[in-house]
């Protein structure tokens, strides 16, 4: 089992033992090094200070043996403080302080009793007393140094205190400890390149032999064994080398048998899905994914009544988990789409080790609307031909039965058999044509079609049939506006629709053609004031047959293919119609013809 965390390399931990004990010997000898860097700047700046002291304490015993005050103290205080680049303080034996070089006499005279400062303190029982702390008067860090004052010898008289700002001995110790810093920074990073060098020198030939030996496993066998000087390192290169070859063979075997089988099972229409005891998924090919709605990357292991909501499916494929046995079931499935699939369980025999069931789905969609195609085919076209024929035979009847000799009727029998046979003729003429538009038989052949002489062309065709009904047709088309078609077929979808928009229309009702260009192609609209079409009979009028009023419809002479015939041209030519209609308002019917690429 893989780790969440990758491990780290050979080479990483040895690098990061060697910085890690270089660290800890660097932190260790730069904590030792700014200790004694710090002892050795006390005691440089403590020295300077005693011999600051000393120097000034002639000239300061005088007048504390004769009890001088602030007024005769505090210039010589001054004095001293900028000869000695120090702050001077003079403090009586009782603590008061008696001079300081930094401030004014009226402020020398406000200052706290000093009796109780730690250097003042040493400096009062006869030692010399340093101190490093925060000034309270001046609020800066000072270095400290309280000389007692003794006078010919005399006991202590008072205490000379001098001071230096902490910041030029901090300047000057952060200084040496960096520059001691920088030295150990170097040695340590030349430790860290000599121990990179090292274990570069031990892992690399490891991480190749890793990186060869993953080769191995993903069936690269071609991979190179690298060279070590290393001893262990080369005989083990030596015996993954030995292990490649008896590899190879075996890998290649497996490959072979393992890409004809995916090939075939990807290549089979029918969905193939093969699973454990426990429903887990081994194997879903191309057809199973597609049908199911599965994503390409479904994985292997993932449970199969999980991944597939189809309630039909899992039934049968939990029935055939529990009892194992062949079968054969429709199953109509409604996701991602309609489709109704022949589902075969297969068991796999008991001493079997690799899948328990395997589920075969087979596509019978097509088929099974072929077939209610056919029959409603069948049946309809039995059904407009009964009729006529029907009308034909019995008006035949009637003539050889005597009507041929009354002449006051054979001519309206006669005039009744030749509609019946137009009638028959138009049927069988809409059949042909939609025959051969949807089996390809006779191909498109494209040209520029001026649409407005076109249009006028079937008008005028039509215009006996409108004025009988009295409705007016009108052409609202740009004279230069063309469309890339059939002419042929074109004029047969302009005819069908103008010719149902009169048919269908009220007494003094109008037709309306209009065209204009669109993105990417070209829109025809046919526009009628007529009877409409009920919003139920939409979805359905493009159908082969269908009709919205049949009496009406026969009556008319139509044959129920017009809108069909239209549906399957517009199609063939990578187009679409629809309509929008409202009962004893009229309708219209859009065509959207794309621009050939």
């Amino acid at each position: 089992m893989t780790s969440a965390h990758p491990r780290p390399s050979l080479r990483r931990k040895l690098v990061l033992s060697s910085a890690f004990a270089v660290a800890v010997a660097l932190a260790a000898a730069a904590v030792l090094a700014q200790r004694a860097l710090s002892r050795w700047v006390a005691r440089h700046a403590a020295d300077t200070l005693t011999t600051a002291a000393r120097l000034m304490e002639p000239e300061i015993a005088p007048l504390l043996a004769h009890n001088a005050g602030v007024n005769e103290l505090q210039p010589l205080a001054e004095v001293l403080g900028r000869r000695g680049g120090t702050r001077v303080t003079v403090i009586a034996r009782d603590g008061r302080v008696l001079a300081d070089s930094d401030q004014r006499s009226e402020a020398v005279l406000r200052m706290d009793n000093h009796a109780g400062r730690p250097e003042v303190r040493d400096a009062l029982r006869g030692v010399t007393g340093v101190s490093f702390r925060r000034s309270d008067t001046l609020g800066t860090s000072m270095l400290y140094l309280a000389w007692p004052v003794t006078y010919e010898e005399g006991p202590v008289l008072g205490v000379l205190r001098v001071a230096v700002p902490a910041t030029a001995l901090e300047e000057l110790r952060r200084e040496l400890f960096q520059a001691v810093l920088w030295s150990l920074l170097l040695g340590g990073a030349l430790a860290c390149w000599l121990g990179w060098i090292q274990a570069r020198r031990l892992a690399q030939p490891l991480s190749q032999l890793a990186v060869t030996a993953a080769a191995y496993a993903g069936g690269r066998t071609t991979a190179p064994v690298p060279i070590s000087d290393v001893r262990e390192i080369h005989e083990l290169g030596q015996a993954l080398q030995i292990m490649e070859g008896r590899v190879r063979d075996s890998l290649e075997v497996v490959a072979v048998e393992r890409n004809q089988a995916t090939a075939i099972l990807n290549r089979l229409a029918e969905g193939v899905i093969a699973m454990d005891r426990e429903g887990r998924l081994l194997l879903v090919n191309d057809a199973a994914r597609r049908l199911l709605g599965l994503a390409p990357e479904a994985p292997a292991g993932e449970s199969f009544f999980e991944l597939v909501r189809q309630h039909e499916l899992t039934a049968l494929a939990a029935e055939g988990l529990k009892a194992p046995a062949r079968a054969s079931q429709p199953v109509r499935l409604l996701q991602p789409e309609e489709r109704l699939l022949l589902v075969h369980t297969v068991p796999a025999p008991a001493e079997s080790a690799g899948p328990h069931l395997v589920l075969v789905l087979q596509d019978i969609t097509e088929s099974e609307q072929y077939e209610r195609l056919r029959k409603d085919f069948v049946a309809n076209v039995s059904h407009e031909l009964k009729s006529p024929l029907t009308s034909i035979r019995s008006l035949t009847e009637t003539l050889l039965d005597g009507a041929l000799q009354d002449a006051e009727h054979n001519r309206r029998f006669v005039e009744l058999i030749d509609q019946d046979a137009a009638r028959l003729t138009m049927l069988i003429d809409d059949l042909l044509a939609l025959s051969e538009i949807e089996s390809h038989a006779v191909p498109l052949r494209l040209a520029t079609v001026p649409l407005r002489p076109l249009i006028e062309s079937v008008a005028a065709s039509l215009r006996p049939r409108a004025q009988g009904q009295r409705v007016s047709v009108a052409v609202d088309v740009a004279p230069d506006l063309a469309a890339e078609a059939d002419p042929d077929r074109l004029r047969q979808v302009l005819f069908n629709l103008m010719e149902n928009a009169i048919k269908y229309n009220h007494a003094g009702g109008r037709v309306r053609v209009a065209a204009q260009r669109v993105a990417e192609g070209l829109q025809l609209e046919v526009e009628d004031t007529g009877i409409g079409i009920p919003a139920k009979d939409q979805p359905r009028v493009f159908e082969r047959f269908y009709r919205v009023d049949k009496a009406r419809s026969r009556e008319l002479g139509g044959t129920g293919l017009g809108l069909a015939i239209v549906k399957h041209i517009v199609e063939a030519h990578g187009g679409r119609v629809g309509l929008s209609s409202q009962p004893d308002r009229g309708t219209i019917f859009t065509v959207f013809l794309p621009t050939p690429r």
